[in-house]
């Protein structure tokens, strides 16, 4: 139902330093195939962090529900188009 990339990570330290660098350079860019045919009219720079049930993710809001999300969750890297789909998968872990 939501497009939800989930890779167990073994060095969690290195996996959020990479993604923290690549979120400040271009993982806006890279993850809009994601969407297949959207293209944002104007692209938002600045991620923010939200919680949910004490586990913190990564978000930047494009409007229009487009939407890119990234946590550390546990051993898991967890990417998604959708808040809803991140909660579903905290709710199972």
């Amino acid at each position: 139902k939501y497009l939800i990339l989930i890779f167990e990570v073994k060095n969690k330290e290195n996996i959020l330093s990479f993604n923290k660098e690549w979120e400040n350079k271009n993982m806006n860019q890279d993850l809009q195939t994601l969407f297949l045919d959207f293209k944002p009219s104007v692209l938002k720079k600045t991620f923010i962090t939200k919680t949910y049930k004490n586990y913190s993710y990564r978000i930047l809001d494009f409007g229009d529900n487009f939407k890119i999300i990234w946590s550390l969750i546990d051993d898991y890297l967890i990417y998604s188009t959708t808040e809803k789909g991140l909660k579903e998968i905290i709710d199972l872990l």
